[in-house]
């Protein structure tokens, strides 16, 4: 299975609450299925480029075919398999629907990379360390979340976690120059 994601250029759609969280398009090889998964604060809109499959949302099964396009809604475990004979293409989009959440503290995605914009510069000790922490607690509870919805042990739940992980390491790293920016004011003035 390949899957590569799109640039979202659109962030917000008709409904200001709603978000296109992410854009994708993927390609299976004939026989080849995409895991069972579900998406707890998001509905997911399928759209085959090519090729034919079969696709189950909540036991129920579609074929599609080249042209189809299929709405997954929010909660709805679903799966894709390859059932023609060449490659199944297609893109996925995949929309955040406000008032969902998945339990209490839940965190996305969107919220981590908003943590991140938001950190300011200057930072002392204490609040570096805070945020830290507070990210690693974030990143912690989106991990979960991907193991529940897709699971860690295949590889879109394993390239799913790279990229909350490698969104992290910004983060640490953007903590870190803030505080090295922060000590600049505390130097004596002799230094």
């Amino acid at each position: 299975m390949q899957i590569r994601a799109w640039k979202n250029r659109t962030p917000v759609l008709a409904d200001p609450g709603s978000e296109l969280i992410g854009l994708w398009e993927f390609e299976l090889e004939p026989g080849e299925s995409a895991p069972p998964h579900h998406h707890e604060t998001s509905e997911e809109l399928l759209i085959i480029l090519e090729g034919k499959g079969l696709v189950e949302v909540a036991n129920t099964e579609t074929p599609v075919e080249q042209g189809d396009a299929l709405g997954i809604p929010v909660g709805a475990r679903h799966s894709l398999k390859n059932t023609g004979e060449g490659v199944l293409k297609g893109l996925l989009a995949e929309i955040h629907i406000p008032g969902y959440s998945s339990g209490p503290g839940a965190v996305t995605v969107r919220d981590l990379d908003r943590f991140v914009d938001q950190i300011p510069t200057g930072l002392d000790r204490t609040t570096s360390l805070q945020l830290i922490i507070q990210l690693f607690d974030a990143a912690g509870q989106i991990s979960e979340q991907i193991d529940r919805a897709i699971g860690l042990d295949n590889e879109t739940g394993c390239e799913t976690l790279e990229t909350v992980e490698g969104r992290v390491m910004e983060a640490v790293v953007r903590i870190a120059r803030s505080y090295e920016l922060g000590l600049d004011s505390f130097k004596h003035p002799r230094w």
